[in-house]
């Protein structure tokens, strides 16, 4: 009884402030049409207004140089990519070789070793790729880099087959296929552009993998249509942008959707800001990515992915807090590590909410580049 007597009370001193904050604006609209209103509340005086564009000037100009190089280095390691998958899906040059741009396949190789061999193999490719990066980096010469490098992918190449005819790990074999197509290309081999019945045909494969015949024939007849109506250049270039945002938007997201879950505090945190930024008009995320980046695919690309990551930010906390206490229960009995318990079962259990969390993420890089 007393419960509802205060939530009627409570309801009464609502509507009371709403009231007076209601009938407060009509008095000072009133004010401003006959004219006597004062004029602090009409317009703010300018001595009152904090000099916050001063101070952001300043700070800006003087953390300019770090924050430039910063920029730079992530910038390079986008532009890398972008350059590779651009000269593969529609015959762009690339200009440049860059050593330490293999570092940027240090994480998706380790992940993707991971998740198909285990642990133990993806210490020894991330530490392959790390030492080889540091050594054309810093140790040898520019010009024994080409000589080295095709012997360093020949002994990979035996080391790949003896560890797949020994041990039956299949990943190094891709990873050393992928890599050696970006050797080739940025040493100067022409290789795309890929034809389009190559793509059609990639792109059957995996639908059928992925869902039978019906995802195989829309797959496959999509890319042959786009190629009949003759607009392949202008999807290639398009798809050369997705298909490197959309992965990096998925790390990124999962991974800030973990610590989301993980700690209350960053939760709090990024909440508000996520919702400002999906409120956000598109082109919005552009500008910044302009000044910091420059204008170009680098500058889109990053836009596009900033643009795309809340979306699986949210899913992923938000299927991790679904997950089941007797699922967590079964995985703690089972002895798992903190590792295995959100790899092996937090993640697993929450697969729904991230294909859904995937797919957003998939039709906001598709929105933003359309």
């Amino acid at each position: 009884m007393q419960s509802l007597i205060f939530a009627k009370q409570k309801i009464l001193n609502d509507k009371s402030i709403l009231f007076s904050l209601l009938s407060l604006s009509i008095l000072l609209v009133l004010a401003k049409i006959i004219g006597i209103l004062p004029d602090f509340l009409n317009r703010m005086p300018e001595d009152v207004i904090p000099k916050y564009a001063e101070t952001f000037d300043e700070k800006f100009n003087n953390n300019r140089d770090w924050m430039t190089s910063i920029t730079r280095f992530f910038s390079q390691r986008l532009e890398f990519q972008l350059k590779v998958m651009a000269h593969l899906f529609y015959g762009a040059r690339v200009h440049f070789f860059n050593p330490i741009d293999w570092v940027s396949l240090i994480f998706p190789a380790t992940a993707f070793v991971y998740f198909i061999d285990g642990r133990k193999i993806a210490s020894v490719t991330a530490s392959i790729i790390t030492i080889s990066a540091i050594l054309f980096t810093f140790f040898i010469g520019d010009e024994n880099q080409l000589t080295l490098m095709w012997l360093f992918l020949g002994l990979s190449a035996v080391g790949c087959i003896y560890t797949f005819v020994k041990h039956g790990f299949l990943s190094p074999m891709i990873i050393l296929g992928i890599v050696s197509i970006y050797a080739i290309i940025l040493n100067g081999y022409k290789l795309g552009p890929l034809p389009w019945s190559s793509i059609a045909a990639t792109a059957a494969v995996i639908g059928y993998y992925l869902g039978g015949w019906r995802l195989a024939l829309l797959g496959g007849g999509t890319f042959i249509w786009t190629a009949l109506i003759g607009q392949w250049k202008l999807a290639m270039e398009t798809l050369s942008v997705l298909v490197v945002a959309a992965p990096i938007s998925f790390i990124i997201g999962l991974l800030l959707g973990i610590a989301a879950w993980k700690f209350a505090k960053f939760d709090k945190f990024l909440r508000p800001l996520l919702s400002v930024l999906q409120t956000l008009p598109f082109f919005t995320y552009l500008l910044p990515a302009v000044i910091f980046f420059k204008v170009g695919p680098t500058a889109g690309a990053m836009a596009t992915i900033i643009y795309a990551i809340p979306p699986m930010i949210l899913m992923t906390t938000l299927g991790l807090k679904k997950v089941s206490p007797e699922i967590v229960e079964a995985g703690k009995m089972a002895g798992c590590s903190r590792w295995q318990m959100l790899s092996k079962v937090y993640i697993p259990a929450a697969r729904t909410e991230l294909l859904v969390g995937l797919i957003k993420l998939l039709c906001f890089v598709w929105q933003w580049l359309f």
